[in-house]
């Protein structure tokens, strides 16, 4: 490229002549409904490479600050050099954006800024909008306004739902995330938002001289494996929190909401979306059960949407990727280029953690998985053996002085992803309970929702259960795979808090999420059971009085509960486990149609939906219309772009399967 030895011009949107070879940025306070400006940066690409435009142009929305670019070739958006204008924005409220920062508004405001750049000559109408996290979730509430000239998108780490399916998760805070990173947006607020706080200069003063007292406890209590019991983490009430309320009225606002109510459900706006998307997700990563809930959303009311969900953590989300699907998507849909055949491909890539590799499907959970309840025993054994009718209870005291500490999991701040849980587990802690199965003599795959099913008890009106699924090594590492809350007030209903009569016995289901893990052979399946998993979650204090808003005289209690094994009050973990089923087949195709010539290697995919034929550089999809089963055979009747394809997989008795498949042009055998 010719310009990548040239300096950069940096322009005002007032009519400067532009260099030639150039990528050329402009600054610009684009105007709200309300007249509120918020400030934005457009960069378009170097019109001697990419012509004079109009561009497609992608727009992202964020709250961290939009910066300004140096004077290298690398530090540009990465879009202007795929012949992308590129918009980007500080959020309202946020940096240099006047207005007040409430989250509440980025749907509308993406809204009328993708109105703004449609009738921009350097644009030719086809807009995508992309963003991780913070930009993600103002991408979702973007396309939940439906503004005219934005065909696709592509959310990354992010939530179409975010208050129920992270935020308050399960109506339990998820504490880590919302604490630390109020904490951490505080300094990019914009002059407009602080100018609109209610306080005097003498009470501002004050507010941000305690914001650094209380930030600094916040930030420097991170430690890997430390218990963060620092004075902040620690202090209660939530409510009216030092040094972060006075500055950020959401935070009271969320913690008035601890029931589900309409204010809750304002935030799930996934029904709403009407356009393609590609929704990036990891299986730690904090907003997990958020993209894979608005994939299946979208996919159901839209169609054209794809699930892309890697071994990731909320700082990692594309870890282990073998190829980033970010340009593919917008070149199909903003430039009408189809090099790989990008939906044709299985609309779902998922990471199979434990066996260390990619796998495709066309529906979750999958097609061939079974439920199977293991149980938990009264000798600390978990297996699919039904409990006897005289199995002994184990209490334990959650003591929320002295909480479990999370070690793992699908953290923001803390250190995340599947961490060793030996030092949150007896000896050190004896509030956490241990059920562990024999050695498997196979591998165990699971891929789908996870829960827990306890009877249990309690000597107060309310508390929480945890549980935890884990995979022990033969060398006796114990590896977090995926945990879950369940607050005892909110056993039956998310809406309705119902306290427990102390020494009753109740049914409690803990939803831990969805994931794909695979136990290795010689591997030991493990689920851990306590009351407290922090600073991830707020601790229950037990007292059964309003959350958030603590009595001084009783701020919090010891809890006794109880874990039931016995018949009538089994307690068990749900796992979905993956039947064997033969899908994937390596083998020989011969390809020659008028759209498509290719001889070769190739892989055949015979998933729920569809039979997939990739051949290294290219898919080609066909819809099954009907599929035959008959002991070791199979028979597929499909239908797609290239025409009909029949396919036969046979088996026998040694587990070998032989596959053909055939159609007008296409030929392929494999095994």
């Amino acid at each position: 490229m010719a310009f990548l030895g040239l300096a950069f011009a940096i322009i005002i949107s007032t009519g400067i002549a532009i260099p030639a070879e150039t990528p050329v940025m402009l600054d610009e306070y684009v105007p709200m409904r309300d007249g509120v400006l918020l400030y934005t940066k457009v960069y378009l690409p170097d019109p001697n490479i990419w012509g004079n435009g109009p561009y497609p142009t992608i727009f992202t929305a964020t709250p961290y600050g939009i910066g300004s670019p140096g004077v290298a070739p690398a530090t540009w958006p990465s879009e202007v050099l795929h012949g992308y204008a590129f918009v980007h924005q500080d959020h309202r409220g946020r940096n240099k954006s006047a207005g007040v920062w409430n989250r509440a508004t980025d749907g509308k405001d993406g809204f009328d800024t993708i109105g703004w750049i449609s009738a921009k000559s350097w644009c030719n109408r086809k807009i995508g909008m992309a963003g991780m996290s913070a930009m993600g979730i103002a991408t979702y509430q973007t396309a939940a306004e439906r503004p005219p000239y934005l065909l696709a998108i592509q959310p990354k780490a992010a939530s179409g739902n975010r208050i129920n399916t992270y935020t308050m998760e399960s109506n339990a805070i998820e504490l880590e995330g919302f604490l630390a990173w109020s904490a951490y947006v505080v300094p990019g607020l914009s002059p407009s938002h602080i100018a609109s706080l209610p306080l005097t200069p003498a009470e501002l003063a004050a507010a941000r001289a305690l914001y650094g007292v209380v930030s600094a406890d916040l930030f420097s209590h991170l430690g890997a494996g430390l218990p963060v019991t620092s004075q902040y983490w620690m202090n209660l009430p939530l409510y009216d929190f030092p040094g972060l309320s006075p500055f950020l009225p959401y935070w009271n606002e969320t913690l008035s909401h601890p029931n589900q109510d309409a204010w809750r459900d304002s935030w799930n706006i996934q029904d709403k979306i009407n356009v393609p998307g590609l929704h990036w997700g990891g299986w730690y990563d904090i907003y997990s059960r958020g993209i894979l809930e608005a994939y299946q959303v979208t996919q159901k009311n839209v169609g054209n949407q794809k699930l892309f969900v890697t071994s990731g953590t909320h700082g990692s989300i594309a870890k282990n990727v073998v190829s980033d699907p970010y340009f593919p998507w917008f070149d199909y849909w903003l430039k009408g280029i189809d090099i790989t055949g990008i939906l044709s491909e299985p609309p779902i890539s998922y990471y199979r953690m434990g066996a260390e590799k990619w796998a495709y499907a066309d529906q979750w959970p999958l097609p061939d998985v079974e439920e199977e309840k293991y149980y938990l025993h009264s000798n600390n054994t978990l297996s699919s053996d039904p409990p006897g009718y005289r199995e002994a209870s184990i209490s334990f005291k959650y003591d929320p002085e002295n909480p479990v500490s999370t070690m793992g999991g699908r953290n923001l701040f803390i250190p995340a992803g599947g961490l060793d849980q030996t030092s949150v587990e007896p000896p050190t802690r004896t509030d956490v309970l241990v059920y562990t199965s024999e050695e498997l003599k196979n591998d165990v795959e699971i891929a789908g929702h996870i829960k827990v099913v306890l009877h249990a008890s309690s000597d107060r009106k309310d508390t929480d259960f945890v549980a935890k699924l884990v995979d022990v090594y033969p060398d006796g590492k114990k590896i977090l795979v995926i945990d879950g809350v369940v607050r005892a007030r909110y056993r039956d209903s998310l809406k309705t808090p119902n306290l427990m009569t102390p020494g009753s016995i109740y049914e409690f289901t803990i939803e831990l999420g969805d994931t794909n893990q695979v136990f290795k052979t010689g591997h030991r399946i493990q689920v851990d059971i306590t009351s407290s998993n922090f600073p991830r979650r707020d601790r229950n204090p037990n007292t059964g009085h309003e959350l958030y808003v603590i009595d001084k005289r009783t701020d919090t209690l010891i809890a006794n509960n109880t874990i039931y094994h016995n018949a009538a009050n089994p307690s068990y973990i749900v796992l979905p486990v993956v039947m064997e089923k033969k899908r994937i087949f390596e083998g020989e195709a011969r390809i020659k149609t008028p759209g498509f010539t290719y001889e070769g290697p190739a892989t055949l995919y015979t998933l729920a939906k569809g039979v997939y034929l990739y051949t290294g550089s290219r898919w080609i999809k066909w819809d099954i219309e009907k599929n035959w089963e008959q002991g070791m055979v199979e028979h597929y009747k499909c239908d797609g772009k290239l025409g009909e394809l029949s396919v036969l997989v046979q088996g026998n008795a040694h587990a070998s399967f032989s596959i053909l498949a055939t159609g007008e042009g296409i030929h392929f055998k494999g095994k």
